[in-house]
């Protein structure tokens, strides 16, 4: 017996009614926030963005094409972490993630607190490009004697990639001991004020730096200025645009491989859930 043509759009991003196994991009949560050191609610994110996502259209003007006519995604829900044991929690997540990549599909992991970024990308060879959208560099080796969190989760998504590999976009926060990594280690790292002095020049070297590269897209919300994502666990003033946002995701020229969207909560407004549910679209566009 088959009801579903009375009952409304499923709890699942984009209501989407497809199997995984029919999809080419596999939507999941994380609704992770163990370490989080400021403002809670990034685990109820993935719940949040896909309410948000049923509220918002499919069709892409500037493309010209409905999302549905461009790829097809399911959500099969949320994945089950231990919440007291973040090396167990990323291990889940790269078996899910593996899994997923092992079926030739394209993971798409919805947070949760960044943390998870660094379990997913064990799943790619350790030559993929990651690009990492953030206000925060997350290139701590250890926040509070604690090495796996959320101030360290680029570090620890090191621990796999190379680290020639590793792009920053939008960041305007790090500690000393981040600065003088990045300067000793020469990793390459946009500001939010080197992005809006010229954003075609970020523009132009994500396209050279990715160009026939396996992609990884890691997109914490809060590399959008505070005035739009209030809901975000660390907000940062400051931020980029979301018009300025879309436009480096377009600039990214090689083949997406997997992404997620994380560090996102609820807002008394709906606004934080309601730019993430969009900016999700418009990654899904760019497999």
């Amino acid at each position: 017996m088959d009801l579903s043509a009375y009952s409304g759009p499923r709890f699942a991003f984009g209501g989407t009614p497809l199997d995984p196994e029919d999809a080419k991009v596999v939507i999941f949560g994380v609704p992770l926030a163990s370490t989080v050191s400021y403002k809670s609610g990034t685990q109820f994110g993935p719940n949040a963005i896909r309410e948000a996502s049923l509220h918002i259209e499919q069709y892409n003007p500037q493309k010209q094409k409905e999302l549905w006519e461009h790829i097809k995604y399911a959500d099969f829900g949320d994945v089950v972490v231990p919440r007291s044991d973040m090396a167990r929690a990323l291990n889940r997540i790269e078996s899910i993630t593996r899994e997923i990549v092992g079926n030739k599909k394209i993971p798409f992991m919805l947070g949760g607190e960044h943390t998870i970024t660094a379990g997913a990308v064990r799943a790619f060879p350790d030559d993929t490009v990651l690009v990492w959208f953030d206000a925060h560099s997350d290139l701590r080796e250890q926040l509070d004697e604690d090495t796996v969190c959320h101030a360290t989760a680029a570090k620890r998504s090191l621990d796999h990639l190379k680290l020639e590999n590793l792009i920053q976009i939008g960041v305007r926060s790090m500690s000393v001991e981040e600065d003088e990594r990045v300067r000793r280690e020469r990793i390459k790292v946009f500001s939010s004020d080197d992005v809006k002095k010229d954003d075609d020049i970020v523009a132009r070297f994500l396209g050279d730096a990715t160009k026939s590269r396996n992609v990884y897209i890691s997109l914490d919300i809060d590399v959008l200025d505070s005035k739009l994502v209030p809901g975000t666990g660390t907000p940062e003033p400051g931020g980029l645009e979301y018009n300025e946002v879309i436009k480096l995701l377009n600039a990214i020229k090689g083949k997406v491989v997997g992404m997620d969207l994380v560090e996102a909560a609820r807002d008394s407004e709906r606004l934080t859930e309601t730019v993430a549910a969009k900016l999700a679209y418009e990654m899904l566009f760019l497999v």
